[in-house]
């Protein structure tokens, strides 16, 4: 088993990596769709409920009043972090197979300290205009998307074992995943003689 963390900076393409790693067999978890996941569960809003200071979970958009509640007051994002981190890296832990090599999908990897759960980090980099452009596509606002960007630790604060530039297309991408793979399957390989 090899647990391999996928991290970057806001838009910075993690979620195409963790595709092309999957394509070429890797099991891929995502803590973001852990976090969805918890958020139907009861005792999980409940647990929420006096960080947010309001019952959320009533609206329709929920994960959007979440997102405008906690990315604009950093004590109650870092309440919310504290009271989620632990159930999510349970369900990494627990869902995490003995196959060859595991994805853990993780945006927060280093600034929650889960660097020393996986055996090898890859840091996906992207140019901050490359980004924002993203994120504007996704529907962010400029503010929006800084305000949440700041949050992230910059990219040189981040030690990792691999890195993937990702300010070109899924091509240049995929031929940096595919290297990255073949130099864990080797490590794989090795661990196991």
């Amino acid at each position: 088993m090899f647990i391999l963390g996928v991290t970057g900076s806001l838009c910075a393409g993690k979620s195409s990596v963790s595709r092309a790693f999957e394509v070429l067999g890797a099991v891929v978890l995502d803590a973001d769709k852990i976090v969805a996941d918890l958020l139907r569960e009861k005792d999980v809003r409940n647990g929420l409920a006096p960080i947010l200071e309001r019952d959320v979970f009533s609206e329709n958009d929920f994960k959007k009043v979440i997102s405008d509640i906690i990315f604009t007051d950093r004590k109650k994002l870092d309440s919310y972090c504290a009271y989620l981190y632990p159930l999510v890296l349970s369900r990494l832990r627990s869902a995490t197979p003995d196959s060859n090599v595991t994805i853990w999908e993780v945006p927060l990897l280093f600034e929650a300290g889960w660097q020393k759960y996986v055996d090898a980090v890859v840091l996906v980099k992207a140019d901050f205009d490359v980004r924002l452009k993203r994120g504007q596509n996704r529907g962010f606002s400029k503010d929006d998307f800084m305000r949440r960007d700041s949050l992230f630790w910059s990219d040189d604060k981040k030690e990792a074992d691999f890195i993937v530039e990702n300010n070109g297309g899924l091509d240049e991408l995929t031929k940096q995943v595919e290297e990255i793979w073949k130099r864990v399957q080797r490590h794989v390989r090795e661990k196991q003689s």
